[in-house]
């Protein structure tokens, strides 16, 4: 059948959320979420945690969101995006 639909009301919430820095509250958020809609949430989330250099965060919901990830590209992209912060570890 078709993608699960995300609803609406939760994406709108998640949004705000992350527009206001409040990470945790989205990041439980997401953990509701289903569907196509969600994935592009999550590498916000991600990319809010980076912005604050919480790399271990940030990894975590970088591979969270491979695992979700149906497009061969996007997989690619966050794989090549989770080596490369690795190699900023040190």
């Amino acid at each position: 059948g078709p993608a699960p639909e995300a609803d609406e009301d939760l994406l709108l919430d998640i949004d705000r959320k992350l527009a206001e820095g409040r990470t945790d509250d989205a990041e439980s958020l997401l953990l509701k979420c289903v569907g196509e809609d969600c994935n592009s949430r999550w590498n916000s989330l991600a990319v809010v945690y980076e912005s604050r250099n919480e790399r271990e965060r940030a990894v975590k919901v970088y591979r969270h969101l491979f695992d979700l990830e149906k497009n061969e590209a996007e997989k690619r992209r966050i794989a090549d995006h989770l080596k490369a912060l690795d190699s900023s570890t040190h």
